[in-house]
């Protein structure tokens, strides 16, 4: 785990990396991620341009094959049998990646539908030869698990893919993370994660997570649990943004919507607040309420936030990765902030305590 040497309580630096940490892991991690510095309001060249890729996968192999392989469980979708593990860089914490889990052994299996989201998990195998465009692990033995025992709860998901899906060549949805230069895209849809294979890569290299978009597809019958999808590249613009999350970045806005908290876990060193928007497509986003400029400014809008959430938690509600709680609105105005094209989510940067306005309902 990543443990900076902060120095000194109150100290400038420790506020600085304590914030950094917690807000550039909120909510699910990007198959690749590199954290981007708060306060370069450039966008970022788009991720095709990128030409080294970070994850030192001869390293990852090494450990599978050797002593075994440490990392956290990301996703736990027991009913889809969707279980994606994350390994960090032993040297920087923000380099990581995803990657979905396979067993051939029925016991190992077994232990793996065992796992919950934040489980920590050390894996003996190989990468699977499967010809995915993101790489899956062939799990042949599992070493240790060290149950996570922060907040979470039982989560149902509400979307039967199978039904939604049934007769359907196209979709609005949301886009997961795209990955491969643009050869893979997950979405989301409902309330489900759906990965997309796509043979024109060129098609998807530039969204940014969090992008709706409306897309064609055609379904694959292999692997088909969890669903899988095909970009139809047959059709005129396949892949159609309608809303870029980019769009408005360093601008005003103002947001309304119940409070979300994302619970302090491995990724995350505190509790991180945020509001929920949600739009007549039933496309949701979860905006992080921050300010990377006035680190006490920032810790009293968290202070207030979780004040708040406190006086109400036992309405919270569990949320796949985060809580819920719909019985807390929350406006909040400042800059739209999105430097990334693999942010996590896009963030509401006051400029005041003022900005951040809380209502209350039984």
């Amino acid at each position: 785990m990543f443990n900076p040497p902060w120095v000194g309580k109150g100290d400038s630096m420790k506020n600085w990396l304590v914030l950094l940490t917690a807000l550039a892991m909120v909510a699910c991690s990007p198959i690749h991620s590199k954290v981007a510095d708060p306060g370069d309001k450039k966008l970022p060249p788009p991720p095709e341009q990128k030409t080294e890729d970070p994850i030192d996968y001869q390293l990852i192999e090494e450990q599978l094959t050797g002593e075994g392989l440490g990392g956290w469980v990301h996703a736990a979708a027991k009913d889809q049998q969707v279980f994606v593990f994350t390994w960090r860089h032993p040297d920087n914490f923000f380099i990581n990646v995803q990657l979905p889990l396979m067993a051939d052994d029925l016991t190992v299996w077994q232990k793996i539908g065992e796992l919950k989201r934040h489980d920590y998990v050390v894996i003996k195998g190989k990468f699977a030869d499967n010809g995915a465009p993101i790489k899956h692990l062939q799990v042949s033995e599992i070493v240790d698990i060290k149950k996570y025992e922060g907040p979470s709860g039982d989560y149902n998901y509400k979307t039967d893919l199978v039904t939604e899906l049934q007769g359907k060549t196209e979709m609005i949805a949301k886009v997961h993370i795209v990955t491969d230069g643009g050869a893979a895209v997950v979405v989301e849809y409902g309330d489900r994660v759906i990965p997309v294979f796509n043979s024109k890569p060129a098609l998807a290299a530039n969204l940014y997570r969090n992008d709706k978009i409306l897309l064609k597809f055609r379904m694959r019958a292999e692997p088909n649990r969890p669903i899988h999808l095909n970009v139809d590249t047959s059709q005129d613009e396949p892949i159609k943004v309608l809303e870029a999350i980019v769009d408005g970045h360093d601008t005003m806005i103002r947001l309304c919507g119940p409070l979300v908290m994302f619970p302090k876990s491995p990724q995350i060193k505190f509790n991180v607040y945020a509001l929920r928007t949600e739009d007549f497509d039933s496309i949701r986003r979860n905006y992080t309420i921050v300010n990377f400029t006035n680190i006490e400014l920032f810790m009293k809008i968290r202070e207030k936030l979780e004040e708040a959430w406190n006086s109400k938690a036992d309405s919270a509600v569990y949320d796949r990765n985060k809580f819920i709680n719909r019985k807390i609105m929350v406006c909040a105005s400042g800059k739209k902030n999105v430097v990334d094209p693999t942010q996590a989510n896009a963030q509401v940067m006051p400029e005041a305590l003022e900005d951040v306005e809380l209502y209350f309902s039984e």
